[in-house]
């Protein structure tokens, strides 16, 4: 009589704890639930990582772009008929050469010559901003002055820099004797030039950017930059 208490005790507990891991297996998802959630997971994971990778490419591409000051030198003959170039132009300039470097089709001209629209290109980054602006007025007298501090040996640093063959050739390197026979020729004719001559006639036509630079140098004594501050 007393095992029947203990016996239905076990068999209610028995009863119990299979109720309770049917309940738990009846909680666990199926495998098609299983799956969709797993897919959700792999979903929500890749856009996670495509917006990371977003923004780390944005901040790449922000720490990697140069700015470059732009400063313009203007020689004007006579301002009052008109030679100068006022500032908007300038930053007009600018703002066409930033576009061409950050690869976006340009606002100013958006199409070309057969009136297409010209697509995107390659973004360089590199930026440019207007920097400032000197203006050197009558100053023919100035450039004369700059043309006539260049020494004979200076020129003809100019001339070689400017034409490598000829250099090559003046120094027998193609180990040709009618080269260097024309080499010589030329090298003759130069030197017998006016100063002048030989900077605009010979020099000016090769490297254009060089031989301005260097009369502005010696017009404005830039060695320390104080007509750009």
């Amino acid at each position: 009589m007393k095992l029947y208490p203990l016996v239905f005790h076990l068999a209610s507990s028995v009863l119990l704890c299979c109720s309770h891991v049917a309940a738990a297996a009846a909680a666990l998802p199926s495998h098609q639930a299983r799956a969709i959630l797993q897919k959700e997971l792999a979903q929500k994971s890749n856009q996670d990582f495509k917006i990371w990778k977003q923004n780390r490419r944005a901040q790449e591409e922000e720490d990697a772009t140069t700015t470059i000051d732009v400063y313009y030198h203007i020689f004007i003959n006579n301002s009052t008929e008109g030679d100068d170039v006022d500032d908007a132009i300038l930053e007009k300039q600018t703002a066409i050469v930033n576009e061409a470097y950050s690869g976006k089709a340009s606002t100013f001209y958006p199409t070309d010559c057969d009136g297409n629209p010209i697509p995107d290109g390659i973004d360089t980054s590199f930026r440019f901003q207007f920097a400032g602006v000197t203006r050197t007025e009558d100053s023919v007298e100035g450039v004369q002055k700059g043309i006539d501090s260049v020494t004979d040996e200076e020129a003809l640093a100019m001339l070689f820099d400017a034409d490598p063959a000829l250099f090559k050739a003046i120094q027998g390197l193609h180990d040709n004797q009618t080269w260097y026979d024309e080499a010589v020729s030329t090298v003759l004719e130069f030197k017998n030039k006016t100063r002048q001559e030989q900077l605009l006639e010979v020099l000016y036509p090769l490297n254009p950017l060089r031989i301005l630079s260097t009369l502005y140098g010696r017009t404005q004594r830039v060695g320390d930059c104080s007509t750009l501050n």
